[in-house]
């Protein structure tokens, strides 16, 4: 008789364990992605923007793609409204 673990008691923690990588990537993208607005919100770009580069510059491998994609677009916006300040 051979000691050992279970395959399936393994393929369940593994399951859970990348489970749990994806909700606690999922929170820190939210947070900064939740600090970049704040500071957007009191036009203070030059930190929005540090903010949303340091998510993006963490938030590595594909448990951080849908938030990579709305720091994106918070780029995006922070260089759209500093545009329009130029222009005015």
């Amino acid at each position: 008789m051979q000691l050992g673990t279970d395959p399936s008691a393994v393929r369940q923690d593994t399951q859970r364990s990348l489970v749990a990588v994806k909700e606690m990537a999922t929170m820190r993208g939210e947070t900064y992605l939740k600090l970049a607005k704040l500071y957007l919100s009191r036009r203070d770009y030059r930190n929005a923007k540090a903010t949303v580069l340091e998510g993006k510059r963490l938030g590595a491998g594909p448990c951080y793609l849908a938030v990579r994609d709305r720091l994106d677009d918070v780029l995006s916006g922070i260089d759209c409204d500093k545009a329009n300040l130029l222009n005015v």
